[in-house]
């Protein structure tokens, strides 16, 4: 197992810990399997709510509407998560 897949389980982890019922989606390279040594993790989250999610020295880089995207490092590889509520995808849904 490559060290982002590891990684990548612990983040899993803590996401479902938050919130059971919520759908990850993992996308970019990681998700092909053609990670590099530096390569980022790239995951978008969908959850009844945007709880606080917290992985290594994660914080929130932007917030709106209910949606937020959090950037953290965990050892030397970089993840963003983009959290969003199912509204915001039912809007989205209805209105695009």
């Amino acid at each position: 197992m490559s060290v982002h897949r590891g990684i990548l389980s612990g983040v899993v982890a803590a996401i479902r810990e938050a919130d059971s019922e919520c759908a990850i989606v993992l996308f970019a390279i990681v998700a092909d399997g053609c990670e590099r040594p530096d390569s980022d993790l790239d995951r978008f989250v969908v959850a009844r709510q945007c709880r606080e999610v917290r992985f290594g020295d994660s914080r929130v880089v932007h917030e709106e509407d209910g949606m937020r995207l959090v950037r953290g490092h965990l050892e030397h590889i970089t993840g963003d998560v983009a959290f969003w509520p199912v509204h915001a995808l039912l809007y989205l849904r209805t209105h695009v």
